[in-house]
């Protein structure tokens, strides 16, 4: 085997969360979901929000972003750099539009679970509403307190959370 050249840096670099001694180095992964914020701050940045580019559903919270309706706009990408959570990103095809998860809106209307919730292996993704309390979400942030939103500090009002790496 040929020894690698130590990496100085990679994709997302700065907000992996890594340890160990190259070469026996390893990474946290941490997807980065819409955090459904209570106070969005990617929709109040919108300027195509008053036409119903982007909104946050009184139901169930979700944030929707309308790519279709994003693309009839002049899109500016406010969303994108309001997000302190850099889940908005840059459509492929469509530099002019942008896009975000929606939980999978269309499987979760048919009453079917987010596919990051059916493909995940280990089972470790959830989608609940926080005041069921014989959910398991429910369980794990409120009873259990094991989970926690990513920066309330933000003042967003993140609604999706995280269990922590064991250190």
């Amino acid at each position: 085997l040929h020894p690698a050249k130590k990496p100085t840096w990679g994709p997302n670099w700065d907000e992996e969360i890594g340890a160990g001694e190259y070469p026996n180095s390893y990474f946290f992964y941490l997807p980065r979901l819409c955090n459904a914020c209570s106070k969005p701050p990617c929709v109040e940045a919108c300027p195509g929000r008053l036409y119903g580019v982007i909104y946050k559903r009184e139901a169930d919270g979700i944030v929707v972003l309308n790519d279709e309706k994003c693309q009839d706009t002049v899109c500016s990408h406010e969303c994108m750099r309001a997000c302190p959570y850099k889940v908005i990103y840059n459509h492929t095809a469509l530099p002019n539009v942008s896009m975000m998860c929606n939980f999978c809106l269309p499987r979760l209307e048919r009453g079917v679970a987010a596919a990051c919730v059916r493909q995940c292996p280990g089972r470790a993704v959830w989608i609940d509403f926080l005041d069921n309390d014989r959910g398991s979400v429910y369980q794990l942030v409120n009873t259990w307190k094991v989970a926690l939103p990513l920066h309330p500090e933000l003042g967003t009002g993140p609604n999706i959370y995280y269990i922590p790496p064991l250190s």
